[in-house]
């Protein structure tokens, strides 16, 4: 329909007499003769010339579609799809984290337990008061050669 506006208006412009158009009084400016005629263009059925560019509209408009919008937005769903693959990962590897260092801190509460309760023992002795030193003071291996003796003492027999 553009292009029958734009073939049949320069004709109709030509066709016009310049004392029209041109006149004394230039009561006619370009915008009024431009809508003069098209309101003089009658087109036979504007309802089909209508539909028509709409059809190749809706034919362009589904080829771009289905060209370039559904792989842009199938690669869009596929890297939220990656995105969230990872984000749970990462709260997976965080989560594991966290429960690792609870474990160790369980670990080394239940040893401070055993070394207290082993200190403790120690400190009632007769050893301790023997030898005059704490627990603490002692060295590394006179503490293992103890709590060897602690764990022996301790466990039961049938």
């Amino acid at each position: 329909m553009k292009k029958l506006l734009l073939f049949i208006l320069p004709l109709s412009l030509c066709a016009e007499s310049n004392s029209s158009y041109y006149g004394t009084d230039f009561a006619l400016s370009p915008k009024n003769a431009v809508v003069q005629l098209l309101s003089e263009i009658h087109l036979g059925n504007n309802d089909t010339a209508w539909t028509e560019c709409h059809e190749q509209y809706t034919q362009s408009a589904n080829l771009i579609r289905e060209k370039f919008l559904v792989p842009y937005l199938e690669y869009q769903a596929q890297i939220i799809k990656h995105k969230k693959f990872i984000l749970e990962k990462e709260h997976e590897l965080e989560k594991m984290e966290i429960e690792y260092k609870l474990k160790l801190k369980k670990i080394s509460l239940k040893l401070d337990e055993r070394e207290a309760r082993i200190a403790e023992s120690y400190q009632s002795s007769k050893t301790s008061k023997i030898d005059g030193r704490s627990w603490y003071e002692l060295t590394e291996s006179e503490r293992k050669k103890h709590r060897e003796t602690f764990a022996r003492f301790h466990t039961i027999k049938p």
